[in-house]
């Protein structure tokens, strides 16, 4: 048998023995070092190891390192970590959509608690610009400088393009396909809703597929009858008017029925909704 001199640990054949002396005496040479904990007696091969190492005998150093990893750290990942350390299910991850309409809503609080203010680190020579401040504050444009500028932008066929643009259905159809438009979470959501209750009359075209002059609905009957779904989210249409889309699909010839996203949350009231309005004359 081969033996080593260093540990002593036998090995059957030659080879084995030499593969095994380039590690050990490896590893003796970084152990030779001062890369030893002198609290436990546990060895490691660099002093930068050792060092952190060391930072868990230190309680009072490890708290503040554990207080700002907290600190730092996502609220819902805090909240999966401290439910899997009470034992209980970790709470679903929320999606994209609903961190970035989070946010949104966070950033108008903010907004709202520093009184209107979009940007409270503006400088104060920056400041002293804004409002009453700004040598044309309160000043409006002369009757003839707004004749002159309304003159150049017709004269450029500004406004006739735009509107002969925006009045393009094909137009609206490829601006939604570059978008790439699909639908979301609460159209599927709604969608998958329809097709278990009502599997032969609706249909998604909220991309692009039709277009009513220059808006395009969520979901179309697609047995004849001239009725349309709109879904509106609680924070994106939080401003709009669903009379106003209402009368806009009207002037088409198509009754619409808007639905929000907090109804969602009712399955079965929204599928009494669609079918009292397919019901309706």
């Amino acid at each position: 048998m081969n033996s080593c001199s260093v540990c002593h640990k036998l090995f059957q054949y030659p080879s084995q023995l030499r593969d095994h002396l380039k590690k050990c005496n490896h590893k003796m040479f970084y152990l030779s070092k001062d890369t030893v904990c002198r609290v436990c007696q546990k060895a490691f091969k660099w002093p930068s190891q050792l060092q952190r190492h060391l930072l868990t005998h230190d309680i009072k150093r490890q708290e503040e390192i554990r207080q700002h990893r907290k600190m730092m750290m996502n609220p819902e990942r805090r909240a999966r970590i401290s439910a899997t350390l009470k034992g209980k299910p970790s709470p679903k991850p929320q999606s994209s959509h609903e961190n970035y309409r989070r946010a949104a809503y966070a950033r108008e609080a903010r907004i709202k608690a520093l009184g209107g203010k979009r940007n409270p680190k503006v400088s104060e020579l920056n400041r002293q610009k804004i409002g009453a401040a700004n040598p044309f504050f309160g000043k409006h444009h002369k009757p003839e400088s707004v004749a002159k500028i309304l003159a150049s932008r017709q004269a450029r066929g500004f406004n006739e393009r735009l509107a002969v643009r925006n009045s393009d259905p094909d137009f609206q159809r490829r601006r939604l396909r570059a978008c790439l438009k699909k639908p979301n979470k609460q159209e599927l959501a709604l969608g998958a809703l329809l097709e278990g209750h009502f599997p032969t009359e609706w249909k998604y075209v909220g991309n692009g597929e039709v277009i009513l002059g220059t808006k395009c609905p969520d979901f179309m009957n697609i047995n004849g009858r001239k009725l349309l779904i709109e879904l509106f989210g609680d924070y994106w249409h939080r401003h709009h008017d669903p009379k106003a889309r209402q009368d806009y699909f009207e002037q088409y010839g198509f009754h619409t029925l808007v639905l929000w996203e907090k109804e969602l949350k009712d399955p079965q009231a929204v599928v009494a909704k669609v079918a009292a309005f397919l019901k309706a004359p």
